[in-house]
């Protein structure tokens, strides 16, 4: 078996990461630049993490990910409804286990700063879900090393 991430990072200055992982390698990432000054401070994060068996990702992560769009994007919305008043920001993320339509387990991490980001998790969990098809796009395959 082998751990796939998928994370999607929200900065202050209103830039976004994204990215996937196989294990520890980085195979997949996009920079999505803010409105305003430069402000990497995060205000949320999500990461879904997949076990999957180890010759499932052969076609390449971008084929992958893509043949795997609205699963995630629908795992994103089960999340938003988990968490329908936000969390409660203790600075610890919260781990919460969903099963895709596939059978792919997702143990899915989220953090919140700001108290108010925490409050309105759902709502932005909501808007990822609903742009996640254009910002798969934007992934770009890293070179190996």
């Amino acid at each position: 078996m082998q751990k796939i991430k998928i994370y999607y990072q929200e900065r202050q200055d209103g830039g976004a990461r994204m990215g996937l992982q196989l294990g520890s390698e980085q195979l997949l990432q996009a920079f999505i630049k803010g409105q305003s000054d430069s402000d990497p401070r995060l205000t949320w994060y999500i990461d879904l993490n997949i076990r999957i068996e180890e010759d499932e990702v052969e076609q390449g992560a971008a084929a992958w990910l893509e043949d795997h769009a609205s699963e995630v994007q629908n795992v994103i919305e089960q999340v938003a409804d988990d968490v329908p008043s936000g969390i409660d920001n203790d600075g610890v993320p919260m781990t919460l286990k969903v099963k895709g339509v596939s059978g792919l387990k997702y143990d899915v991490v989220l953090l919140a700063i700001p108290r108010m980001t925490a409050l309105k998790l759902s709502k932005e969990l909501r808007q990822l879900a609903r742009k996640w098809p254009r910002l798969i796009e934007k992934l770009e395959e890293l070179a190996a090393a």
